[in-house]
């Protein structure tokens, strides 16, 4: 959560503040290891009183074990400053790249809770209720509704498959916007727009590619129109063109679509025979809107 990011930056801050004060003591202190960690006290002015000698020692001697406690935390940062830049010299960026760095990040977030508590005591109790008000409810909203469309649409198409209502599933959306069979658990036909790499593409050409998914909402009719047989008719027969893909059973796809292929099957055997809430709102435009499921009517629907 955004709200939880200067904690981070604060749990990181602290780590390196204290990695130099103990690197610095270190080298202007003589620290033994008889017993425990001790700090071996140096000669001091003779105007000081050795309880003065002795607070400070302690004092010293807390810091660089507190520092040296905590120094196991410098390896993991440079690990996220390597990680990080690395990825960021890419042209090709997505957060599940660096999502194996997220409980790092949560480490050095709890640490930098821990300190600010620990240094800011009186309004300890304020700044957990303001977490708790600011991240549950964003937390539950992001779990629970934001996006569950794609989810809930395969628990569906799987009560269909195990009722012998699918034959062949289409999924029009952009490449990997649902479960598959981990969630469908029905040996049905199932296909989606593909959006493979450009690994046999020549480098000169590689600004003018377009994987499947990229060119189908170029011109989505289009697309259909050259790579689909004719959209199937009420009582029309179609003789199948064995170089063109047949219409699936049910197609799926988000409600943004249909904007640009409703008027291809209207009048067509699609009906919508389902629609789940997604999200409201989504940072891209061909995933905005509810997910619908067209089906090709059965004789059975006639009835």
């Amino acid at each position: 959560m955004t709200s939880m990011l200067p904690f981070t930056v604060f749990g990181i801050a602290r780590t390196i503040q204290q990695y130099r004060e103990y690197t610095e003591l270190g080298k202007s202190q003589d620290v033994g290891e008889s017993g425990g960690k001790m700090l071996r006290l140096q000669k001091s002015p003779l105007k000081k009183s050795l309880s003065t000698q002795a607070s400070e020692a302690d004092k010293t001697e807390k810091m660089i074990g507190s520092a040296k406690h905590n120094a196991w935390r410098i390896p993991l940062l440079f690990l996220l400053v390597w990680v990080i830049s690395g990825y960021s010299l890419l042209s090709h960026k997505e957060f599940r790249f660096i999502q194996p760095l997220l409980p790092i990040f949560i480490m050095f977030t709890s640490f930098g809770i821990t300190q600010y508590l620990s240094s800011r005591i009186r309004i300890s109790k304020l700044l957990i209720v303001l977490l708790v008000i600011t991240n549950l409810p964003v937390g539950i909203y992001m779990s629970l509704i934001h996006q569950r469309g794609v989810v809930d649409v395969m628990s569906y198409l799987r009560k269909e498959a195990q009722n012998g209502r699918v034959d062949e599933i289409g999924f029009l959306m952009p490449c990997h916007s649902t479960p598959g069979y981990c969630n469908l658990h029905v040996n049905v036909p199932m296909w989606f727009l593909t959006c493979e790499p450009p690994i046999e593409i020549p480098e000169n050409e590689l600004g003018n590619y377009m994987d499947e998914s990229d060119m189908f909402y170029a011109d989505p009719v289009g697309f259909l129109q050259r790579e689909f047989d004719k959209v199937p008719h009420d009582n029309v027969m179609h003789m199948h063109d064995s170089n063109k893909r047949k219409w699936p059973s049910h197609l799926v796809m988000f409600e943004n679509l249909m904007s640009d292929i409703g008027t291809l099957l209207t009048g067509s055997s699609y009906r919508e025979c389902a629609r789940f809430f997604n999200s409201h709102f989504h940072d891209d435009s061909r995933r905005r809107g509810d997910v619908i499921v067209l089906c090709i009517r059965r004789a059975e629907d006639n009835l």
